[in-house]
């Protein structure tokens, strides 16, 4: 049985953060193109806030939906972190 943190990520910088601090976890890629879903939501004016929260948001259903297509019952009381940051520069445009 796998329990704890699946971090919703290909990001090997977030991998390395939870490693240093000592925290155990497996990764699955949500198989998500940020980048489509950022470019749809920067054109249709979403505030960068909820650009973040969307995508954090379908990166861990991603993996949650990834997780019961697999049988799931190896993942009773896992935490699966879609976390997403993006950085607004000046100009309003995020990245």
């Amino acid at each position: 049985m796998t329990c704890g943190i699946v971090l919703a990520s290909k990001s090997q910088i977030r991998s390395l953060l939870l490693e240093k601090a000592g925290i155990e976890f497996s990764t699955v890629d949500p198989a998500i193109d940020e980048k489509e879903v950022k470019l749809s939501y920067i054109s249709n004016n979403y505030p960068t806030r909820d650009i973040a929260d969307v995508l954090a948001d379908m990166k861990a259903r991603g993996v949650i939906e990834i997780i019961i297509a697999q049988g799931g019952s190896g993942y009773v009381e896992t935490i699966v972190d879609g976390y997403e940051g993006v950085i607004e520069f000046g100009n309003g445009d995020p990245s």
